[in-house]
């Protein structure tokens, strides 16, 4: 006799593990999405998944994931998160490890994590994440002549300290977030050994005793470096922060500079897309500073895509402006500007003789009182009388330089097809353009 399957009670559908058939190929990768802890966790389900976890090439270990013993009432029964990162690794199957994450809390100690990135390295590990949330003053040595690695990511309470030999052969991505570094030549020598690095992504914290940030790599396409998002632990009025760039394959450039003092750019014929912002610091009004700033601003010349928001509002930088080249190749300008800075949008305009997208932004003056430094040039330039198409005027407050800026661009746009004004607040209807 026919006897229907088992059905669910709410759902009215088949109870079936259609997971667990699938292959095993298949569900090791799905695993290798999860936390490792979640991962192993599967081992409970049925014979099959007992041991598929072993066999994944992704580990990602957090110690955050509830492992500290004393928060659990059968603290005997419960591993340490060493204990558990240290037994996965010795019963991990596989002979490569594609992945290794490892975010180390403060049951961790320095050894723990040289024996955690040796295993790794042993197995051919080719993208190697490492937050320390702990003091991890040293790497183990064969950690710097790794030829496997392809992606590092550093994090964190980690030093660099650079021994007489090292080399990445395959690194092409290299992440440095808040490290340490025991001298200048620790980070220069480090990114000279990566001999196939494609992008470099850099967040200074104020206490990684670098001076000098010189970053030399003639293969290198991205580079994005934020320096002092919280920048008041560092000093320039005693370290004269400096930063130079040998890059000239250099594709993408992002910047946001609250802290070198000096700036020492090679050329970038390369350079496609940039986005810059730097800011006035308590140097800010030195000379040799702005002709450093005005010259770098001149080595981004080649970019057809730029982003640039340079928050220094010291007379001199008006007078210095008149240095820069023409950006030919300038299609697309997005432009972050005080009340105080309109020369600034008027000296690219000049210099874009090809510019079809036109954004800026009017932001918050250091100054008091507003003050209008508008002047309407003799000539329309060449961009806004044949290429200019679409322009955005954000932060629009309705001052008369605002006003006479747009009746300008609009009075002189011949080919303009559309225009657009958002307000920082309502106008008055008699006050609209």
């Amino acid at each position: 006799m026919y006897k229907a399957p088992e059905t669910s009670r709410n759902q009215g559908f088949p109870l079936m593990d259609r997971i667990s058939k699938l292959p095993d190929s298949v569900l090791c990768h799905i695993l290798s999405f999860l936390p490792t802890k979640h991962a192993v966790a599967t081992s409970v389900l049925s014979t099959k998944w007992q041991f598929l976890w072993t066999n994944i090439l992704n580990l990602d270990f957090d110690s955050s994931l509830c492992f500290n013993p004393r928060n659990t009432e059968n603290s005997k029964n419960k591993m340490s998160f060493p204990e558990f990162v240290t037994r996965v690794l010795l019963l991990h199957n596989s002979r490569c490890i594609k992945t290794l994450r490892l975010k180390c809390g403060g049951s961790c100690e320095r050894r723990h994590v040289d024996a955690w990135i040796s295993t790794a390295i042993s197995r051919n590990v080719e993208v190697l994440e490492l937050c320390a949330l702990i003091g991890v003053d040293r790497l183990p040595h064969r950690f710097f002549t790794c030829k496997t690695l392809v992606d590092l990511k550093l994090e964190n309470y980690v030093t660099i300290r650079v021994p007489g030999n090292m080399c990445f052969p395959s690194l092409k991505k290299l992440q440095l977030i808040s490290v340490s570094y025991d001298n200048d030549e620790s980070f220069t020598e480090l990114i000279s050994a990566c001999l196939v690095l494609h992008e470099l992504i850099i967040r200074r914290s104020e206490h990684d005793y670098l001076v000098l940030c010189n970053i030399s790599s003639p293969v290198l396409k991205s580079l994005k470096l934020i320096f002092g998002s919280n920048a008041s632990g560092f000093k320039p009025y005693l370290y004269n922060y400096k930063l130079k760039v040998y890059a000239p394959a250099l594709e993408y450039l992002h910047l946001d500079d609250k802290v070198s003092m000096d700036f020492s750019i090679g050329e970038l014929t390369s350079l496609v897309e940039a986005d810059i912002h730097l800011y006035d610091n308590e140097l800010g009004n030195d000379n040799q500073y702005l002709d450093s700033v005005v010259k770098f601003i001149g080595k981004l010349s080649q970019v057809k895509f730029l982003s640039l928001s340079i928050n220094i509002t010291t007379p001199l930088m008006s007078a210095t402006l008149f240095a820069i080249p023409l950006f030919h190749n300038l299609i697309k300008l997005n432009l972050q500007v005080a009340c105080c800075q309109w020369h600034l949008l008027r000296t690219l305009f000049d210099r874009a003789d090809n510019l079809e997208v036109l954004v800026f932004q009017k932001t918050t003056c250091k100054l008091t009182t507003h003050q209008a430094c508008w002047i309407e040039p003799h000539q329309a330039p060449t961009s806004l009388l044949s290429c200019l198409r679409t322009v955005k005027f954000l932060g629009f407050e309705g001052m008369r330089d605002e006003f006479e800026i747009v009746r300008f661009i609009l009075e002189n746009g011949k080919v303009l097809k559309s225009m657009e004004i958002y307000g920082i607040r309502r106008l008055p209807i008699q006050r609209k353009v």
